[in-house]
């Protein structure tokens, strides 16, 4: 690959990745929404309830990929 094409690439990964991210964030402020307004079961962390698992393994996935597209060497 050219300079140029890795650049492009990398402009890439890191726009997928964002997307990634702003979907991340309005799902999450979704379900804290949905959680918080349907009750919490004695179980709460936070809170919150079921929405807490969710967004913490969703996380670590566009952490993930976040580490990936900025310093990925594909």
């Amino acid at each position: 690959m050219t300079s140029t094409e890795e650049k492009v690439d990398q402009r890439n990964r890191v726009r997928d990745w964002l997307y990634h991210l702003l979907t991340f964030l309005l799902v999450a402020t979704l379900l804290v929404i949905l959680d918080v307004r349907g009750g919490t079961g004695g179980g709460a962390i936070v809170g919150l309830d079921w929405a807490f698992w969710v967004i913490l393994f969703w996380g670590f996935a566009v952490g993930a990929h976040g580490i990936s597209a900025w310093f990925g060497d594909d």
